[in-house]
C-alpha cells in the first residue's frame, strides 16, 4: 500500500491578492506614519525659528496623528505575511511600534524647550 504524496502548500489567488492588498494597504499606512513622526522632530529642530511653525501645529498634530497611524501600520503589516507568521508579526510590529512612539515622546518630552 502507497501513501500519496504529499500536495504542495500552494495559495490560492484570492489569499495572494488579499497580501499584496495588505502589503501595499501597510506600506502606504507606514509611509504616513513615518510622515507624520517626522513633523514634531522637525518642529523641535526648527524651534529657534519660528516662522517655520509658530503656533506649534506640527508638533501637536503629528504627536497626536501618530499614534493611531502607527496602530492602523501595526494591525495590516502581518497581514501580507504568510498564516503561519501573523503572531510574530503582530508581535514584531506592535513591538517597533511601541518602542518608536515611546522614544519619541521621551524625545520630545526631555528636549522641548
Amino acid at each position: 500500500m502507497t501513501t500519496p504524496a504529499e500536495t504542495p502548500n500552494v495559495q490560492s489567488t484570492g489569499v495572494l491578492v488579499a497580501r499584496v492588498l495588505a502589503a501595499v494597504i501597510g506600506t502606504l499606512a507606514t509611509m504616513c506614519w513615518l510622515m507624520l513622526l517626522s513633523l514634531p522632530i522637525l518642529s523641535l529642530l526648527h524651534s529657534s525659528d519660528r516662522s517655520y511653525d509658530p503656533h506649534g501645529y506640527g508638533m501637536v498634530f503629528g504627536m497626536l496623528m501618530s499614534v493611531p497611524a502607527a496602530v492602523v501600520a501595526a494591525v495590516i503589516m502581518p497581514f501580507a505575511l504568510p498564516q503561519r507568521w501573523w503572531v510574530r508579526g503582530f508581535a514584531v510590529t506592535f513591538a517597533v511600534a511601541g518602542v518608536v512612539e515611546a522614544a519619541l515622546f521621551a524625545v520630545l518630552y526631555v528636549l522641548n524647550p
